[in-house]
Formats: structure tokens, sequence, C-alpha cells
């Protein structure tokens, strides 16, 4: 339940001819117009000036080229794809993707689609096997650190898989009843809990006590949305020095070898 990001790895068939590939996806609204003309040109996101908010510099979505030479983006009404082996304007020029191309996706992907997920289908190399590519993709899936799930706006379920017996890994986070929220001078303090699963019969449970900057109740909405946030994160453990954290920027970045999880 709630807002949940989905990252599956297929591993492909070399026997069969089937190549790898990626799908992330997720059970939000969907891409507006706004959002789609972001996606087809660089530092215009429609999130920009949104100090809050993941992809505002307009960038990130072409990180996926590093691994994909045609992604496909599937949300709503908008299907379509960047190709830049056929034209290398296709890094910002997008293809409308036809019906009759959608049904020669990956079942898992049209089904995802058909259920209102937003999809991006990332087809990968045939020799993404041989090349180390696929390996590296698992390593990183199975490494994901559940405190990522602290620092994201709204969501609160990941979920990362390979096809065919692979690594299976839910991460959920949850409000500790135990400590609702509090909010004073600036600052709001919660106790988070997130979950991490594997399989059916590994769960592992992670408590922090996350503090947030907050803008004051007298900023204007164009100063709240820009001010920067900074928050902390410590982690909750009852025997034992707690396991060293990270830097994050929304996102992992690296480690800092303080017990104590930083974003900003």
């Amino acid at each position: 339940g709630g807002p949940t990001a989905l990252f599956h790895l297929n591993r492909g068939s070399p026997e069969a001819e089937v190549a790898p590939y990626i799908l992330v996806a997720n059970n939000e609204v969907g891409l507006s117009e706004c959002d789609v003309a972001g996606l087809c040109a660089i530092s215009r996101s429609s999130k920009a000036g949104k100090a809050d908010r993941t992809g505002r510099k307009g960038i990130g979505f072409k990180s996926v080229f590093a691994v994909s030479s045609c992604p496909h983006i599937l949300s709503g009404s908008y299907t379509f794809k960047f190709d830049v082996e056929k034209d290398r304007m296709g890094y910002i020029m997008p293809t409308w993707i036809e019906e009759f191309q959608i049904a020669t996706l990956p079942a898992e992907v049209r089904e995802m689609h058909r259920k209102g997920f937003t999809c991006i289908y990332l087809p990968l190399p045939m020799e993404a096997r041989s090349s180390g590519l696929l390996a590296e993709i698992e390593a990183t899936l199975e490494a994901l650190d559940p405190a990522t799930l602290l620092f994201l706006r709204r969501l609160r379920r990941v979920e990362t898989r390979v096809a065919g017996g692979g690594p299976h890994k839910v991460l959920r986070r949850e409000t500790s009843e135990a400590h609702n929220q509090e909010e004073e001078e600036g600052i709001s303090r919660e106790a988070v809990v997130v979950t991490s699963e594997r399989g059916e019969h590994e769960e592992v449970r992670y408590s922090f006590l996350v503090a947030r900057s907050v803008p004051s109740a007298s900023a204007s909405a164009s100063a709240a949305a820009s001010s920067p946030r900074v928050a902390l994160a410590l982690p909750l453990h009852g025997e034992g020095p707690p396991p060293l954290q990270r830097v994050f920027a929304t996102l992992p970045l690296c480690h800092t070898g303080l017990a104590l999880a930083i974003n900003a």
C-alpha cells in the first residue's frame, strides 16, 4: 500500500535471443503534459525551483542512457521512447509508440501499464551479460540502503526483483506509532521504521529518529518551496554501536564514517 516504486531486472535468454531489460514502475498519478515536456529537454524540469523535489535539476532522467539506448515511457495515454540508435537527437526528441508496438513489449511491462502504473522500460544490449553490466545492476539493487526511504518525499515502498530466481527485496517505511511527529522552532522530529524483507522468510526492522528543518510559518509559499532542507537520521539500536551511515542528496551518495545519516 501507499506510493510504491518497483525495480525489476530480467536477465533475458541468450539461447532464445531474448534481450535483458530493466522495468521501473510506480503507482502514482502519472506524467502530466508539463512533465513530458521536461523529460524531452535538458535543465527544464517541471520541478525547477522546488528544493524538496527529486529531479528538479532537469538532468536526472538522462542517466538512463548509461544502460539503455532506447528507453520507453508508458504513463497513461503518454507512450513514447527515446531512440538514440536510430537518431542522435533521440536524447531529446521522443518517438511516439503506437498500439501495435506496445503489443511487442514484454508482457510484464504491458500488464503494469494496463494496471495504471507509470512504466520506464529499459531494454539492455544482449552483451550486457558478458560485459558485466547485468551483474553490476543486480549488485546495485541488492545493496539498496534501507535509509534511502527516509529522505524520499512521498515514497513509502520500494521493491527490487531479479527474474528467474534472483534476489527479491522489499523496503517499507512507516512512522512509529509510539512517536508521533513533533515540530518546533523550524525542526520536525519523528521516529521512522524501515522494514526490509528478503524473500518470504527474512525480515529486518530498522528504526531511526529523523529530524528535518522546515520553513517557518511566516515564510511565503515561494520562499518555502525554494528554501534548502536539511535532515538528520540517527539509527536506534538496542545493543552495540550503530552502523555507519551515508550522506544523501535525497538518494545515497557516499559513506562518511559517521553513525548519523545526513540529507541535504
